[in-house]
């Protein structure tokens, strides 16, 4: 092959060369290349107001779960209620004396009592008396009522007019000779009802077994 053809060869090949190069770096700034497109643009966010009644749990507002005070269950479920808490707090007061005042507490008793139960309060307020005279050593006890349960052979209490409640108690003693001594008893309180009004008739006590 003639040299010339050679060499007319190599510009060419030379002069191309060249170009591509010169095209890869002028590429992005011609104006006729299409520049690569944008990803879409998104929408605007939306920001939900705070809502503070939705934080707090909300009553419900349909009747279910309601309780209906004059039904039987409720009338019933009340007055035991009721007689359980008389039963407990005569239980805490009959037991609850000292001789520096003479166990004047259990004559505070007399009315709210029974004919019956009052003589028998008085007896024993005159035992105490005997056992720990005023002018002797300071004696007291003192009576704490733990729980409370109305007799199976009382309920329902309906239209009952007599009814017997159950309590344990805690029954300290001070005796300033021989200390302070404690034990659990059972208090047995027997209950006519007058007037619609829970009336203590009796009440027996018993100690507990550890």
């Amino acid at each position: 092959m003639n040299k010339r053809y050679i060499f007319v060869i190599l510009v060419v090949v030379g002069i191309a060369a060249v170009a591509l190069v010169l095209w890869f770096i002028l590429r992005p700034a011609l104006p006729f290349v299409r520049k690569p497109g944008q990803p879409p643009t998104l929408p605007p966010r939306v920001e939900t107001p705070f809502d503070p009644s939705n934080a707090v749990p909300q009553p419900p507002t349909g009747t279910t779960g309601t309780v209906d005070p004059t039904s039987p269950e409720e009338r019933e479920r009340q007055a035991q209620a009721a007689l359980n808490r008389r039963a407990m707090d005569f239980g805490a007061r009959q037991g609850t004396y000292s001789n520096a005042d003479g166990f004047d507490s259990l004559r505070e008793l007399y009315v709210t009592v029974t004919p019956e139960l009052q003589v028998k309060l008085e007896a024993r307020r005159t035992q105490l008396l005997r056992d720990h005279p005023t002018f002797g050593t300071s004696w007291s006890q003192t009576m704490r009522t733990l729980s409370s349960s109305i007799e199976n052979g009382s309920l329902p209490l309906g239209n009952r007019t007599d009814a017997a409640v159950v309590i344990q108690a805690q029954q300290i003693t001070d005796d300033a000779r021989t200390g302070q001594t404690s034990v659990l008893v059972a208090l047995r309180i027997s209950f006519v009802k007058q007037n619609d009004t829970w009336i203590p008739s009796d009440v027996t006590l018993q100690p507990l077994n550890p």
